[in-house]
């Protein structure tokens, strides 16, 4: 699976398992001005994995999970579009839980659901964040507080998290975030994974 026209044609740049005159195993492909084909070594295609494939017009990379497998210099002009194939009548099937194919947006906002101290005056500690944020990208954590379960008249202003994951928000009963992501270059983007919220009550 990956990117192309058609795959009997080039241009393309896939993931595949192979076979033929490659042999079984996973391979990082392109087909454009030239031809590459490159191993895939320690990633199972029978397991779920992200692929990406990041096409820049004269270079093609490729990862798993976020982390580089190859890349490719072929030059490949637009007009390529998501492709998945099993090629062979009655082989395995292939299983695609999603496909996106991008520019980025340059900027979005995720509100998270209200949190319950559980008491009114709850000291909000932390926000630590697991987050992937590449050059050219930026990832922002802000919170607002107040004692009633709905956001509204008596909640706190919007203040940006701290030195040290440190909330900045008043004590009070419930506590919500909100998560800016942007990105200055529409190949790159941040990507937050967890947020854990520390707090007294």
């Amino acid at each position: 699976m990956g990117f192309g026209t058609d795959y009997n044609d080039v241009p393309w740049a896939i993931f595949s398992t192979g076979g033929g005159s490659l042999g079984v195993g996973l391979y990082a492909r392109t087909a454009g001005s030239s031809t590459t084909n490159t191993p895939v070594t320690g990633v199972s295609p029978t397991d779920p994995h992200r692929y990406r494939i990041l096409w820049k017009g004269s270079t093609v990379d490729f990862t798993v999970d976020g982390h580089s497998v190859a890349t490719h210099d072929v030059t490949i002009a637009d007009g390529m579009r998501p492709l998945a194939s099993d090629v062979t009548a009655g082989g395995p099937n292939v299983a695609v839980h999603w496909l996106r194919m991008s520019p980025y947006a340059a900027s979005g906002t995720f509100l998270s659901r209200v949190f319950d101290g559980g008491a009114a005056g709850t000291d909000w500690l932390t926000l630590a964040r697991t987050a992937s944020v590449p050059a050219g990208a930026s990832l922002t954590l802000a919170t607002r507080s107040g004692e009633t379960a709905t956001p509204g008249a008596g909640w706190s202003d919007w203040e940006t998290v701290g030195a040290g994951n440190a909330i900045a928000s008043p004590n009070a009963r419930y506590l919500q975030y909100r998560a800016v992501l942007a990105s200055t270059d529409d190949t790159v983007t941040p990507t937050l994974e967890r947020v854990a919220v520390g707090y007294r009550p």
